[in-house]
């Protein structure tokens, strides 16, 4: 029926213990070892011989994008359970996919901010909308992105229960460790303006989805446009040529056209850094500030369980 993936680099620790819980719901598990450092492989292949493991290497950076989309490639079943490393599986999983009966044409997401990324979708819809954008690297955005075009082809998005999943606290410096993305809200800012742009591209874009290496460059041009930004204090135009349609073009009586048109998208990018004031009542009000002290308390929680004498190994 489902099958879970989860990735992992650098959080073997959180593997240890999230691990058991996916297994111990009798579904089909991948660990995708995204070139970790910890050697995750080799721990799943001694421990749990069952799990699939995908082994990837060379890879200095973490591209959660990519890492997902290789394990779903090993997927069999009508549905995929995405889950980091560092969530649990409740005791309650089981009852609740039974209760909500899983459909093709929605996606399920366990919750908001640490939970946001979590989510259960049908291999066919996750097919259809090319996976996960690989063009998306450092930390965030990758996951709306994917939701998104989930919805563009009618996908429902539903919500699990709460309780269903829970997250193992960590801080923001292991959130972005390997990632390479340098400021983690620096990073999702531009990985949700590039997301945009392209969306909206590629909507207006003959020929269908932009290829890897458009979308590449784009989010390129998306970078050096906030550093540009960041850099005078003014906005920052980055212009993208669409292809021209040549069937919009009427001819002139000698054959020729006589004229050219081309089709420009052109988006500004400018540095309005909110008041703190704002600031802090938009963090109270998405709830960013206690989700914070959340993180910090079960992160200093999970460090003293790992340290203890009579922790697993």
């Amino acid at each position: 029926m489902l099958t879970i993936v989860t990735t992992c680099k650098g959080r073997l620790s959180y593997l240890k213990q999230s691990l058991p819980t996916m297994i111990g719901t009798g579904l089909p598990v991948v660990v995708v070892d995204y070139d970790c450092p910890d050697g995750t492989r080799h721990y799943v292949e001694e421990h749990f011989a069952g799990v699939k493991v995908v082994a990837i290497e060379g890879r200095d950076n973490f591209n959660l994008a990519q890492a997902r989309n290789l394990g779903a490639a090993e997927v069999t079943t009508d549905f995929i359970g995405f889950f980091d490393c560092d969530v649990l599986i409740g005791e309650t999983f089981l009852d609740e996919l039974r209760g909500i009966a899983l459909a093709e044409d929605s996606f399920y997401v366990a919750g908001n901010c640490d939970l946001h990324g979590q989510c259960i979708v049908a291999k066919s819809a996750f097919d259809e909308v090319g996976g996960y954008d690989e063009a998306i690297a450092g930390w965030g955005g990758e996951d709306g992105d994917f939701y998104y075009r989930l919805q563009a082809i009618g996908c429902l998005r539903q919500a699990l229960a709460p309780g269903v999943v829970s997250t193992l606290g960590h801080t923001d410096h292991e959130r972005i460790k390997y990632t390479g993305g340098g400021d983690l809200l620096q990073s999702h800012r531009q990985n949700v303006a590039y997301a945009m742009m392209r969306r909206d591209i590629e909507r207006l874009a003959p020929g269908g989805p932009l290829h890897l290496d458009e979308r590449r460059k784009l989010r390129d041009l998306v970078i050096e446009g906030f550093a540009a930004a960041k850099k005078s204090g003014r906005p920052y135009v980055i212009e993208w040529q669409l292809p021209r349609e040549l069937d919009d073009v009427d001819y002139l009586l000698d054959g020729t056209t006589g004229y050219s048109l081309g089709r420009v998208m052109r988006y500004e990018i400018s540095r309005v850094p909110p008041a703190l004031p704002i600031r802090l009542l938009s963090a109270i009000r998405e709830g960013r500030i206690l989700s914070a002290i959340r993180r910090r308390i079960r992160a200093l929680l999970s460090r003293r369980a790992v340290n203890s004498p009579n922790a697993e190994p």
